[in-house]
């Protein structure tokens, strides 16, 4: 729930002109406030959300630009996707991504969202 919660903000924040920073931030107070912040533990292990929350995808899977980008404004035609993720050493990890186009006035899914669980 608590990743789905911080997908849904990122969705939230799409849209023409709005800063890739926003996105970024909206996902990651979700999971802050829920009480899983982004650490290095004293193991040495990471937890929380340390991958990033999205990114450009085009001719390569990862590529420019970066939801890390924060002061860069979203523009139409820009491919992006959404996919924040909560990781816990000793438990495993979930993570929803989904593929947006930034259109002139807001967004469109590429891909066609369910939200199942599906545990392997």
């Amino acid at each position: 729930d608590t990743v789905h919660a911080s997908h849904l903000a990122a969705l939230a924040e799409l849209g023409p002109g709005k800063k890739f920073g926003a996105v970024d931030t909206a996902a990651r107070d979700i999971l802050d406030a829920a009480g899983y912040p982004t650490r290095q533990r004293d193991d040495g292990k990471w937890e929380g959300c340390y991958c990033g929350i999205g990114h450009g995808l085009g001719l390569d899977v990862h590529e420019p630009p970066s939801l890390r980008d924060h002061d860069r404004p979203m523009e139409p035609g820009h491919v992006i996707t959404i996919e924040p993720g909560l990781y816990l050493p000793e438990h495993g990890g979930c993570r929803i991504e989904d593929t947006v186009v930034i259109t002139e006035d807001g967004w469109e899914f590429i891909n066609t969202p369910t939200y199942d669980w599906v545990i392997e």
